[in-house]
């Protein structure tokens, strides 16, 4: 759906891209945007998560479902981006849609996950969620006159 703004025609995919840009140009990264709201205590790192490794998530609502922690794995190499997949294993019968979830992580607050249902292993579904953040920049890249 366009909608028309000052004599230009605005589609979903325009505004998102504009507002993406916005967020980096004023030095605010996109992943943090909302990470604070309702207390989370998230984003984790890949290897805070991976302490969670054979621990239970609980997601929220009324699905009642617990996910266990069984992997967490590289995602495609990038100098630039760190990228990872969460791996979770459900109880029997239990199912979830594709979607984004409130999750509770073992410790800390619930924060919104995307969920994807995922092969299943025998009898027990699977479920995994994919992030991809910006590298921090080392302090060679943050020297004046840094190229």
């Amino acid at each position: 759906m366009q909608q028309r703004i000052f004599g230009h025609a605005l589609d979903r995919r325009e505004f998102l891209k504009g507002g993406a840009a916005a967020l980096v140009f004023a030095g605010v990264s996109p992943w943090l945007v909302g990470a604070s709201a309702g207390g989370a205590s998230g984003p984790f790192t890949r290897a805070e998560y991976e302490a969670f490794i054979g621990q239970w998530f609980q997601v929220g609502g009324p699905t009642g479902v617990s996910l266990q922690l069984v992997a967490v794995e590289d995602g495609p190499a990038s100098p630039v981006l760190e990228q990872y997949t969460l791996r979770f294993r459900s109880g029997p019968g239990a199912t979830l849609e594709e979607g984004t979830y409130e999750v509770s992580p073992p410790a800390g607050s619930a924060l919104p996950m995307f969920l994807q249902p995922g092969a299943h292993d025998g009898a027990e579904p699977r479920v995994h969620a994919s992030f991809a953040g910006f590298r921090p920049l080392g302090p060679a890249a943050c020297a004046p006159g840094a190229a």
